[in-house]
């Protein structure tokens, strides 16, 4: 099954001051790559606007995704329900929770970047 949890609040006073944890497919200039690619399993701490993560490199988001591409610094973070459709390039999921509104259409917040 697939749900929206792959982001989800970090307990409070954690070592690394984050406030969310998740996980993340990154590109080649992170480390990424085939199998057991060097930042297979590393976490990152991401801190933008007030907030900060700590991503665990998960999987990869290789060249031919039009968000890894041209060798840039990248992080693909699993958060279905917040994903691009138009830029996606494998938001699928054979299997919904059916009260997992997050991955059933509309994707109300895939459009955030855009619209807020």
């Amino acid at each position: 099954m697939c749900s929206s949890n792959a982001l989800y609040r970090a307990p409070g006073g954690n070592s690394s001051g984050a406030d969310f944890y998740g996980t993340a497919a990154v590109s080649q200039a992170l480390g990424g790559g085939n199998w057991m690619a060097s930042a297979c399993g590393k976490c990152f701490k991401v801190s933008a606007q007030g907030k900060t993560l700590v991503l665990k490199a998960t999987n990869y988001c290789p060249p031919d995704n039009p968000s890894c591409s041209n060798n840039a610094a990248h992080f693909d973070i699993a958060a279905p329900g917040f994903d691009y459709p138009n830029d996606s390039y494998s938001n699928t999921c054979r299997s919904l929770l059916p009260n997992d509104q997050a991955m059933h259409s509309p994707q109300t917040c895939a459009y955030w970047m855009i619209h807020s």
